[in-house]
């Protein structure tokens, strides 16, 4: 007979610390991640929210994201637009690093009535210091995950506690987070299957329905599963099973594969020697592998299964297995040492991965938000359609950008003061979008008067006055280029009309004094560069 699970027994003076230690590690990690993730700005799948959930219909909320729902995370969204605006990052920051506290504390206190309260300070712990699942952590968007997984654990201690109301609550919060609550509903679903208690399947149905009344509605079009991505579905789940369980000790997917044969391994010797498990083994067990292989099927031929997206659900369902297998076993002082010195080997293991994230997201939203600084200056003078990074912000076209900043009255882009101040890179990208759209490039009449030759293959840099340049004479395989922010002409040349006798090149005015210089190069036969 399966056995029910670990009754939650009262905190004691002696269990008191361990809940204050870990509180404190919580809050910890918290400041720790808002200091790590500095300078990150809107990045990617977030330009989706800014850009296109700007209305307040049913539509906005319950539109899928790469298949998911995602109602809570576009509310919560919706409500910083209004409360914050776009202009700082750091609040959007606060909600991921926010919710991983919340999560570490849950884990201790779901493994306190099972191992004890120093040993659930080493599990919460090790949660905790997961650096390895560093885009939930550091990526505001990634909300929806965790707020699934901190849903998903508060339903498991609600029914701890007995509380089937909440757990029930809890679990339609996870499912209205990501569709990474269908699992943990499911899980659910098998633990009271398994202790016997078939009247409160209630708890997991509500949340169960919930969504598939939203699939019915919304979710069908964007099902990702396919023939081929099923059939890679196993290896893919095995090896998000490996980096997961790696994760938990800040240690790679190869590493991660000798963690899970010893946990799969202890798993089978617990079988062998009690001939069962209890239903909360039970319902972690369905929790992750169900995760792993539905995501498996809809994702296995596009992303990558160590992904650190996908890493946090595994490595906390896997601690959990753990407590599950250590519940009502006496544990010595020796191994509480042995598990603390894991738990800083884990968190100096997962360091690098969390700072080497931070430092790449710095960078490339550093870049967005120069290039955008100079779709702003531009202004109406670009084309609604003109995208400003297709590759890292394919989302984000001038017209929709432009509106959504009108509407907020504040914006996530280097101002015109700022963009002096940037990094170089940032500079010379902002100098790219505005060659793109801030010159106008136009047929003028040939002239002579104020006018230099560049002669064959020689090259001029000069003032790109507020009236511009005139180009007169053969352009074939000339180049202009133009810059204002950068130190150098980096970007690609100028398109100028082929046919014309003249052409001329002037700036479009906007906020910044900061002047243009030009760069020509002439081609098989001489030009005259003309100004004023």
């Amino acid at each position: 007979m399966v056995g029910d699970p670990a009754t939650p027994a009262p905190a004691s003076s002696g269990d008191r610390w361990p809940l204050a230690a870990t509180i404190a590690l919580a809050l910890l990690a918290f400041a720790a991640l808002m200091f790590i993730g500095r300078g990150i700005g809107f990045f990617y799948d977030e330009w989706n929210f800014v850009l296109f959930r700007r209305a307040w219909t049913a539509d906005t909320f319950l539109q899928p994201h790469n298949e998911h729902i995602a109602v809570l995370p576009v509310l919560v969204y919706k409500t910083l637009f209004e409360l914050v605006g776009l202009s700082s990052h750091w609040p959007y920051r606060m909600l991921p690093a926010a919710l991983h506290a919340g999560i570490g504390v849950t884990v201790f206190l779901l493994a306190r009535s099972r191992v004890g309260g120093p040993a659930a300070l080493l599990a919460a712990a090790l949660v905790l210091v997961m650096g390895r699942t560093s885009e939930n952590l550091l990526w505001a968007f990634q909300i929806g995950f965790l707020g699934s997984v901190l849903g998903g654990l508060l339903a498991l201690l609600a029914l701890d506690r007995g509380r089937r109301a909440a757990a029930c609550a809890a679990l339609v919060f996870a499912t209205l987070c990501s569709s990474l609550g269908v699992p943990f509903a499911l899980g659910v679903a098998v633990e009271q299957l398994a202790g016997g208690r078939r009247r409160a399947l209630w708890v997991p149905a509500v949340p169960l329905a919930l969504y598939a009344v939203w699939w019915v509605g919304y979710g069908r079009g964007t099902n990702h599963i396919t023939a081929d991505s099923a059939a890679q579905a196993t290896t893919w789940a095995s090896d998000a099973a490996a980096a997961a369980a790696g994760s938990v000790v800040g240690l790679s997917i190869d590493w991660g594969r000798v963690l899970l044969v010893l946990l799969v391994a202890a798993l089978l010797v617990r079988v062998v020697r009690q001939g069962t498990g209890t239903p909360r083994l039970a319902a972690l067990i369905v929790t992750v592998v169900t995760f792993w292989a539905l995501t498996g099927a809809a994702r296995s031929l596009l992303v990558d299964p160590s992904a650190s997206r996908y890493l946090t659900l595994g490595g906390v369902v896997m601690v959990l297995v753990v407590v599950e297998l250590l519940a009502g076993t006496a544990i010595t002082r020796r191994a509480l040492a042995a598990g603390a010195l894991l738990v800083v080997f884990a968190g100096l293991a997962s360091l690098p991965s969390l700072r080497g994230y931070a430092r790449n997201q710095r960078h490339l939203t550093g870049i967005t938000a120069a290039e955008l600084g100079a779709l702003q200056l531009a202004g109406a003078s670009a084309p609604a359609a003109f995208q400003p990074d297709p590759g890292l912000a394919p989302q984000v076209t001038a017209g929709p950008y432009l509106a959504a900043v009108r509407d907020q009255g504040s914006s996530p882009a280097d101002t015109a003061a700022e963009l002096p101040r940037a990094y170089n890179e940032e500079r010379g990208r902002a100098d790219e979008v505005l060659q793109q759209v801030a010159l106008a490039v136009t047929r003028a009449t040939a002239r002579s008067a104020g006018c230099t030759t560049v002669r064959s293959g020689a090259t001029r840099e000069l003032p790109l006055p507020p009236g511009g340049v005139t180009l007169v004479g053969p352009r074939a395989g000339a180049t202009l280029r133009v810059r204002r922010f950068g130190d150098g002409f980096v970007n690609p040349p100028l398109a100028l009309p082929a046919k014309a006798a003249a052409v001329r090149i002037a700036p479009r005015s906007d906020a910044s004094p900061v002047a243009y210089r030009a760069q020509v190069v002439a081609g098989p036969r001489s030009l005259l560069v003309c100004t004023g």
